[in-house]
């Protein structure tokens, strides 16, 4: 894969898109991986601040401004394409597991916002919205209470209308462990499924707590970040040959691990090894995501957590003392 010849796809497809950016614009055809690494850099959220010009897409239609999980809270922007791209893949694999007709209960408020930019006031996240609902998801209001009774009473009216709930895992756990503290889990008698996003193998097991809270739910992960949605859970996975795994998308993102030998393509890392992950997406190129992974062997992936010393240490003594 390495040498003269150019990875396969997305990669020609995302150096295409780099060369609209002002920052691509002055090299040629890129015709290998070693180029590729070559023109592009590992980059931070620093240098994409110091000169945000330089990355914006050529159609800026807003911004997903970032929770602040693995770094401080960022910007990132997005043209019309790219939004496309972010919310079809996690439609299509949503789409697999509810029935026809029914809908997933997004447990993520998305704020109307607006973040001025040199080319003029762009909105965030309603965009984003928009075609998040065209896949099926029903999205709360911005103004929507997210806890005790003020969610419960509004839960009442959404939940008999889906077959799912969709949000980060530890947001889900908390919705689940409300409902079923005040005594409702007759309510959640409609759902069949829960869509998990988080890092859910250091310091708490979110799968499981689903699991234990409401044990009729099948329970399925994805992996996403405001630059893109990267790892969806398998249909292998999900039926049980291997709970922990991820598959990486590799049709609209590269993928990259920083291992303690270098950087490398994902598909070169293997069974066992782990490292930092570096995203390439149509937004930008050889992104540090900020996450630390284990190859789980065979294409299936697990996220650990951030990438810091306590989730390193965390992983290193779990494997040397398990149990």
């Amino acid at each position: 894969m390495h040498g003269s010849r150019i990875l396969p796809h997305p990669l020609p497809a995302l150096v295409a898109a780099y060369r609209t950016r002002r920052f691509a614009s002055t090299f040629g055809e890129i015709r290998s991986y070693e180029e590729y690494v070559r023109y592009f850099p590992v980059i931070s959220y620093r240098r994409i601040a110091e000169d945000p010009a330089a990355y914006f897409p050529n159609d800026l239609t807003m911004f997903l401004r970032t929770r602040g999980f693995t770094g401080p809270p960022k910007q990132i922007p997005y043209s019309e394409a790219m939004l496309e791209e972010a919310a079809q893949p996690l439609g299509n694999w949503m789409r697999r597991w509810l029935s026809p007709g029914k809908k997933a209960f997004s447990l993520v408020s998305l704020a109307v916002e607006e973040v001025t930019t040199t080319k003029g006031t762009i909105p965030s996240f309603t965009a984003l919205a928009k075609q998040l609902e065209a896949t099926g998801l029903v999205i709360l209001p911005p103004e929507t209470p997210t806890q005790d009774a003020s969610f419960l009473a509004i839960s009442k009216l959404i939940i008999p209308q889906t077959e799912a709930l969709v949000g980060p895992a530890a947001q889900v756990v908390a919705f689940l462990r409300s409902i079923v503290g005040q005594g409702k889990v007759d309510l959640l008698k409609p759902l069949r499924c829960a869509f998990l996003t988080g890092m859910a193998e250091i310091g708490r097991l979110f799968a499981a707590e689903v699991r234990r809270l409401v044990p009729h739910l099948q329970v399925l992960e994805f992996y996403s970040a405001a630059e893109g949605l990267f790892a969806f859970q398998s249909e292998e996975s999900a039926g049980g040959r291997n709970d922990a795994g991820l598959s990486l998308q590799g049709s609209t993102c590269f993928f990259e691990i920083e291992t303690g030998k270098g950087i490398f393509p994902s598909a070169d890392t293997r069974r066992g090894e782990t490292g930092s992950l570096i995203v390439s997406t149509q937004a930008l190129p050889r992104y540090r995501i900020g996450d630390f992974l284990l190859h789980l062997g065979e294409g299936n992936w697990r996220v650990l957590g951030k990438d810091g010393r306590t989730t390193r240490l965390g992983y290193y003594l779990k494997h040397m003392f398990p149990g």
